[in-house]
């Protein structure tokens, strides 16, 4: 059965999300890190798969990755969770990210400037009020 929203979540799924959110990868990224931690070997993405799609749709949560999430909540816990000795890589910034990233937020400024004006020519076609326009208004 798929999880429906008027339901709790499992404790196992929100665990492997919060140890997802702490390691700051994806939670088909923690079934990775957690096979190699539990079996000691690299497994290819259709291995993990087998496992991954239970966990998405039922909610089953193999042995192996519970005690790596319990693992992670615990390291975190103590202060002493290091990403790269468990396997995961620092991101390395780049001039090209940060150009990026403001074009990213110029893109969504001048959205934003579009959708206000787009929002304001219709009032000021009808000719209506003049008042506040953006909430709160009093």
């Amino acid at each position: 059965m798929m999880f429906r929203l008027d339901k709790e979540i499992p404790a196992d799924v929100l665990a492997v999300a919060n140890a997802a959110a702490l390691l700051d990868i994806t939670e088909f990224e923690l079934f990775r890190l957690a096979h190699l931690d539990w079996f000691g070997r690299a497994v290819s993405d259709k291995t993990i798969e087998g496992y991954f799609i239970p966990y998405m749709f039922r909610g089953v949560v193999p042995f192996w990755v519970r005690n790596f999430t319990r693992l992670i909540v615990r390291l975190d816990g103590a202060g002493d969770l290091d990403r790269e000795r468990l396997g995961v890589p620092r991101r390395a910034w780049s001039r090209a990210m940060a150009r990026r990233g403001t074009i990213y937020l110029l893109l969504i400024a001048l959205a934003l400037v579009v959708l206000y004006v787009a929002a304001n020519d219709p009032a000021v076609l009808a000719k209506l009020p003049k008042g506040c326009m953006l909430p709160p208004c009093y």
